[in-house]
């Protein structure tokens, strides 16, 4: 009998040896193994910490289209694709033919029912209202207002501060993450006229931003795992759904604190009679007066949620993507000094003034650049 174990015990091993070597041999070629019953998902696993550079290598290697194939006793088939071709026909050439489906909206539903889960006159609508509120002149002015703000108080004197202490031994700066901090300070402003001051030199812990980032990981997580194991862990409150669930009552309890607050200034102005108009856009204000009109009498059970959501959609919409761009902008100008020079060059040249000065307040729109010639 204890022979027996021992053999067992050693195959065992040999097997999970062996799987491991093979996962890495497999994960660092540009081909996934698909294992019996398990599919590719152990692959994604292992790499589950180094997802971006993973999924990157892999759609690189299979010309930008990948068919990952899930364990055969879940629904985790899916195709991955980066082909800017594939993105147009999905998102807009055929929007209407690749509806999010049920599965999405679990996956996202800590974000409740955001414009990015949502379809047919739903998804209609919270564009509508969106578009209705950031079309308009009132918001431009507000957006650049907002901006030099934010690039005058915390940007800058953040990246001058790392300047000036470098030659002290250096100040290593996250880009992404100092990027991060101040769209969601942008953001918060534009939508909701506060400011967390995420981005300054202390770097401070803001939980609001925290939960946001808790959740968007989340989200990523339930991508990679069988339904029934993120569905588990929420139900019992451990690993990464315990943080969510923690995380969603943090930034729902920030964001309906803000709604009811304004929906008090609102009830204030009307009663004197005052409206700002455009000259000082309040977009909180505006969706909300929005959403009462297009809800009536079920405002006040449904009204205070789509306004949330809405808000919601407008910080994911606003802050990562943002904050990821410029991220990638700047580290390619670091890495290509002809290009640099000659952004500099061009930006000398818009800046200057009929009267010959040079203004750095200066607002020029995008036709007036030359990034052909870079």
């Amino acid at each position: 009998m204890p022979l027996l174990l021992l053999l067992i015990t050693s195959f065992l091993s040999l097997l999970l040896l062996y799987t491991i070597i093979t996962i890495r041999k497999k994960s660092s070629s540009s081909s996934l193994p698909n294992w019996p019953l398990l599919g590719m998902l152990p692959s994604l696993l292992w790499n589950l910490s180094n997802l971006h550079d993973f999924a990157t290598r892999i759609l690189k290697a299979h010309g930008g289209t990948f068919a990952f194939k899930g364990p055969s006793f879940t629904n985790l088939d899916f195709i991955v694709t980066s082909d800017p071709t594939n993105v147009h026909h999905i998102v807009t050439k055929n929007f209407s033919n690749y509806p999010k489906g049920p599965e999405l909206k679990a996956i996202m539903d800590p974000f409740g029912d955001v414009i990015f889960n949502t379809d047919g006159d739903s998804w209609k609508t919270k564009k509508d209202i969106i578009l209705s509120l950031i079309k308009t002149a009132g918001f431009e002015r507000l957006l650049m207002k907002t901006l030099r703000h934010k690039l005058a108080s915390s940007l800058i004197p953040v990246l001058d501060h790392a300047a000036r202490n470098h030659d002290d031994g250096g100040v290593v700066l996250d880009l992404q993450d100092v990027m991060k901090r101040f769209t969601f300070d942008l953001t918060c402003l534009l939508l909701l006229g506060i400011d967390p001051e995420c981005l300054s030199t202390s770097f401070p812990r803001v939980p609001c931003a925290e939960a946001f980032d808790v959740i968007e990981e989340a989200i990523v997580y339930r991508h990679c795992v069988p339904p029934w194991v993120w569905k588990l862990q929420r139900w019992l409150h451990v690993g990464w759904e315990g943080k969510t669930v923690k995380a969603e009552e943090c930034l729902n309890g920030f964001l309906e604190e803000r709604i009811r607050e304004k929906m008090v200034e609102k009830k204030a102005k009307e009663s004197c009679g005052n409206d700002d108009g455009d000259d000082n856009y309040d977009l909180l204000m505006k969706l909300i007066v929005e959403t009462e009109r297009l809800m009536g009498d079920c405002y006040s059970t449904k009204g205070e949620k789509f306004v949330r959501e809405t808000v919601v959609s407008l910080m994911v919409a606003g802050r990562d993507t943002i904050a990821v761009a410029l991220s990638w902008f700047f580290w390619l100008v670091a890495t290509n000094p002809g290009a640099e020079e000659k952004i500099l060059e061009e930006l000398d040249r818009l800046v200057i003034t009929q009267t010959g000065k040079k203004t750095f307040t200066k607002t020029f729109s995008f036709q007036e650049t030359y990034y052909d010639d870079i």
